[in-house]
């Protein structure tokens, strides 16, 4: 918003002939803002300055655990290989074979 409050501005601007004093009806911003705005930049920057070294060696901090976590897994398998397992259609197939001849036996008894 105040970026369009100063577009506006500069383009209601118009240019003042040289030696005439530009019009000024009041204060444009108060100096004890000034200097509220100056003691928080005191106080705030450096605290803002060592929350951000603070954070810079937590975060040197982490990547060195992931660093040695990540070298504890090289040369290992990512996983697992799975036991060897017979395939599951030869289980079907021989019940199917087994079903088979159970019924050509039924059938040969019956007749």
């Amino acid at each position: 918003m105040s970026a369009l409050a100063l577009l506006v501005a500069l383009a209601q601007a118009v240019p003042l002939p040289q030696g005439q004093a530009a019009p000024f009806d009041g204060v444009l911003w108060p100096p004890d803002k000034t200097r509220e705005a100056l003691t928080c930049m005191r106080v705030d920057l450096p605290d803002c300055e060592r929350r951000l070294v603070l954070q810079l060696v937590e975060v040197k901090a982490a990547l060195g655990a992931c660093e040695a976590a990540l070298g504890a897994c090289r040369g290992r398998p990512l996983a697992e290989p799975p036991p060897d397992q017979p395939t599951p259609w030869v289980g079907y197939l021989s019940a199917g074979a087994v079903g088979a001849l159970a019924g050509a036996l039924v059938v040969a008894l019956v007749r």
